[in-house]
């Protein structure tokens, strides 16, 4: 294995650095959100407080994830589940009938899960067991009719996007993260036809990834202290192309 050369050793130390700085920005982001949550942990447990709390708990626990050095395509899951979450906070916010849409939501994922579970087999081999499972998913779907619930399947962070009126942005982050995330042809065996800096488009994804967490943060706090709070995007030198 060949030592680096200076110029490679500076470029390498370059990227970390600014990688680094990235994931500052992300745990100071945490750190608010963290502390606007504990501000209003006092709140009575209605359906609005707690899915304000478990949205926000599940930005600061993916922020955690980026790492210095990360694989790309963990980076890209993680900037796509953040950029999902910030899309479900700003929709439950808009309104009463999206935040009950939501609720209704964990209804017909576990109908989905179980309804899996079953389909694959897991532990059915027991008739206890098996007759639990399938007595939960019948209070389930009862549940489903008691709520007057017609469609079968949760609003995905696509149509929720459509109904904010950000499906372009939507589709111009995932048409990325979806090329990376997944096994594609192109990422699998791409990157050869063209010179591909792999580097600097993860500096991108995860830079991109902490921009929304702090719009998340925005969106939390004008949600809970009508107004926002300071959030500056972060001052950090990213290549201007990925190329």
């Amino acid at each position: 294995m060949q030592p680096l050369s200076p110029k490679e050793l500076l470029k390498h130390a370059t990227h970390f650095a600014a990688e680094e700085q990235i994931l500052v920005q992300g745990k100071r982001i945490s750190g608010q959100i963290r502390s606007i949550l504990n501000q209003y942990a006092s709140e009575s447990e209605s359906e609005r407080s707690m899915t304000l709390e478990a949205l926000g708990d599940a930005v600061i626990r993916t922020l955690e994830r980026y790492q210095v050095g990360a694989d790309l395509q963990v980076l890209a899951w993680t900037t796509r589940n953040i950029f999902e979450l910030e899309f479900m906070l700003a929709f439950v916010t808009a309104s009463a009938a999206n935040l009950k849409s939501f609720a209704n939501d964990i209804v017909l994922d576990e109908i989905q899960i179980r309804e899996a579970g079953i389909a694959l087999d897991f532990d059915r081999r027991d008739p206890e067991v098996a007759c639990r499972q399938d007595e939960a998913l019948e209070r389930l779907r009862k549940r489903k009719s008691e709520l007057g619930l017609k469609r079968n399947r949760p609003m995905s962070t696509s149509e929720m996007a459509r109904c904010l009126g950000r499906e372009a942005e939507y589709n111009a982050h995932n048409r990325l993260y979806s090329k990376i995330v997944h096994p594609t042809a192109y990422f699998l065996m791409g990157g050869r036809l063209e010179s591909t800096d792999w580097g600097a488009y993860g500096l991108h994804v995860m830079y991109q990834g902490v921009q929304e967490a702090a719009r998340f943060l925005k969106t939390l706090s004008t949600s809970l202290n009508g107004g926002p709070t300071s959030t500056p995007e972060p001052e950090i030198g990213v290549p201007d192309s990925p190329s």
